[in-house]
């Protein structure tokens, strides 16, 4: 059942047409029904009597969670939180889209949702983490997309770490963020999110070091709502690097970088948690020159999401290609990934070189 928040929020969109010009899914694929006010329309239309089927639960998944209506709300309404309800209330009345279906078996199964591929990097990062202690003052968090589709990007943070003598360790458990953009706020999210909160505190950690912003969100925002206490205090992974860079305990050098470059915020670290300047921070530090695109910081243009791209890889790649396009017309040469899903789409889906951020930093140390 929509929850009378949901219902309230719904109501508020169904008939506003102020974010669909900027929603990334209609965008990408033309379709009314993939835009916020047409979900909002479904939701208020199921709130007053209409039965769900696959047609309307797929508008509910094929939404990025990016954010962008959320910002761009003049009255302050989150359509994602109406979103994620349609998805509960399509997966109670078994009424799943037929390509969100395995995803959603998968993850309730206990599996990774972002599905892995073998690598030379994956297997270098699996034998890294097999030498780690179990217990250290920090407790680093990679996330599935870092780990089973960048592992480079997590070799890079680990590399950094190492280089400014920090003592970690990894938690490998999941935080349940993704499960929960998958089918909502029900009682296996939390369950995930209790598991990972237990095994952060046997590392004995007392500080969090968050590669994912999605995992980042769940932990600093949505773990105090679902009453999950970690006692470690969450930070992002470019937070923290800004941080040490910053406070000039990690020395770095101007980074060798060849053309003009670009930064693509990450959806969450922009939106969410309302950082965009630790990233550009970072590369001020590093010497790097790079032009903003037109749409920037909280603006950003969203390049997709590794959720959606689990079962939609048609539509992510329609919005990545569109991102690339406006990386492309500042006359850039390369793009800078800041979070693993950014990365993962812009390598797969993109036709421009794509920098990691840090393995600029890596790359760069003293």
């Amino acid at each position: 059942m929509i929850s009378q928040n949901a219902n309230r929020i719904a109501d508020g969109c169904r008939f506003c047409w102020m974010c669909r010009h900027i929603c990334p899914t209609g965008i990408a694929t033309g379709r009314e029904e993939f835009t916020p006010r047409a979900r909002g329309l479904i939701i208020s239309m199921l709130a007053r009597g209409m039965q769900m089927d696959e047609d309307l639960a797929e508008s509910m998944f094929t939404c990025a969670l990016c954010g962008s209506c959320s910002n761009d709300c003049v009255t302050g309404y989150e359509p994602p939180v109406f979103i994620r309800e349609g998805r509960t209330e399509a997966i109670v009345q078994d009424m799943i889209p037929q390509e969100v279906a395995p995803v959603i078996e998968r993850a309730l199964n206990g599996e990774d949702i972002v599905e892995a591929v073998e690598c030379e990097k994956r297997a270098a990062l699996l034998e890294k983490l097999s030498s780690l202690p179990e217990t250290a003052p920090y407790a680093v968090v990679l996330g599935q997309t870092a780990c089973n589709r960048v592992p480079d990007m997590a070799l890079n943070l680990l590399s950094v770490l190492d280089k400014a003598g920090i003592a970690y360790t990894v938690i490998r458990k999941d935080t349940g963020a993704m499960l929960y953009d998958l089918v909502g706020d029900v009682e296996e999210v939390r369950s995930q999110a209790a598991a990972f909160a237990a095994e952060a505190e046997k590392t004995g950690a007392k500080n969090l070091i968050v590669l994912d912003p999605l995992d980042a969100r769940a932990l600093i925002q949505c773990y105090p709502e679902w009453e999950i206490d970690v006692q470690a205090k969450a930070a992002t992974a470019v937070a923290f690097l800004d941080d040490l860079i910053t406070s000039e305990r990690l020395s770095v050098t101007k980074a060798q970088t060849e053309g003009v470059l670009t930064l693509q915020d990450p959806d969450v670290l922009a939106r969410d948690l309302d950082d965009t300047d630790s990233a550009r921070d970072i590369l001020s530090a590093l010497g790097t020159e790079y032009r903003e695109m037109f749409l920037n910081r909280r603006l950003a243009r969203s390049a997709g999401s590794a959720l959606l791209a689990s079962y939609h890889a048609d539509i992510t790649g329609e919005m990545t290609r569109i991102r690339v396009d406006d990386a492309k017309r500042t006359g850039a040469d390369a793009i800078i990934a800041a979070a693993p899903c950014d990365l993962m789409l812009l390598r797969e889906n993109g036709d421009i070189r794509v920098l990691d951020l840090f393995g600029l930093i890596d790359a760069s140390i003293l």
